[in-house]
């Protein structure tokens, strides 16, 4: 689970999330995404283009919210499919560093072992 301390990067992330909403004639200045609302565009953004970014300023935004378990999950997913299309042992690693208790620990130590395995100089 990601933890953030610092109400500093909180309170950026919430102006330009304020910034990035916008104005029309239908909305007003004090216009705000809802947490679901919010939620839904963070996880939009994270299946189509496989970014946690909105994923973890939506846990800056709403440390406590519904939704703060689905978008840990989410982040482990993402780290993980991230670590393997670089399929390194640097990439792998450091998806075992981030998530110790991911989703795919499992799978990231097989790779790591094959990826050792491949490696090896062959005996003759």
């Amino acid at each position: 689970m990601i933890k953030y301390e610092n109400m500093r990067v909180k309170t950026i992330f919430l102006a330009l999330l304020l910034l990035n909403i916008g104005t029309s004639n239908s909305q007003t200045a004090d216009t705000v995404l809802s947490e679901k609302q919010y939620f839904i565009k963070a996880h939009t953004l994270a299946a189509n283009e496989f970014n946690d970014s909105l994923l973890k300023q939506y846990i800056l935004l709403f440390p406590k919210g519904e939704y703060v378990n689905k978008a840990n999950a989410n982040i482990d997913i993402i780290a993980w499919q991230q670590a393997r299309h670089k399929n390194t042992k640097e990439s792998y690693q450091k998806y075992l560093n981030d998530f110790p208790t991911g989703k795919a620990v499992e799978l990231a130590h097989q790779k790591l072992k094959l990826l050792d395995a491949e490696n090896k100089p062959k005996e003759k």
